[in-house]
């Protein structure tokens, strides 16, 4: 009867150091995932950071763009203007 209260306390003890392992082991995974679930949530955030970064850096080239082409057509008919008064002027001196 003594041996099998012992084998019983003993096989008891053994089961309780396995069961701390395990929740040791658990609570490590947890933390590793919480981690991974942080960094998940940091690193989408930040792509949508940068997705509306690049909807702001479209449009103000667009706009760039767009001035780039009426500085164009004001400069060609300046352009233009400067040889018609540079033929006039020639034309009247001879």
């Amino acid at each position: 009867k003594n041996n099998v209260i012992e084998e019983s306390q003993k096989k008891n003890k053994e089961l309780q150091l396995r069961l701390r392992e395990y929740a040791q082991m658990y609570d490590v995974l947890k933390g590793e995932r919480n981690k991974c679930v942080a960094y998940i949530q940091t690193t989408t955030q930040k792509a949508a950071e940068m997705r509306e970064k690049i909807k702001i850096l479209q449009n103000e080239v667009e706009i760039l763009q767009a001035s780039i082409a009426t500085k164009d057509r004001l400069l060609q008919k300046s352009h233009l203007k400067l040889t018609q008064s540079v033929m006039v002027r020639d034309s009247m001196r001879n």
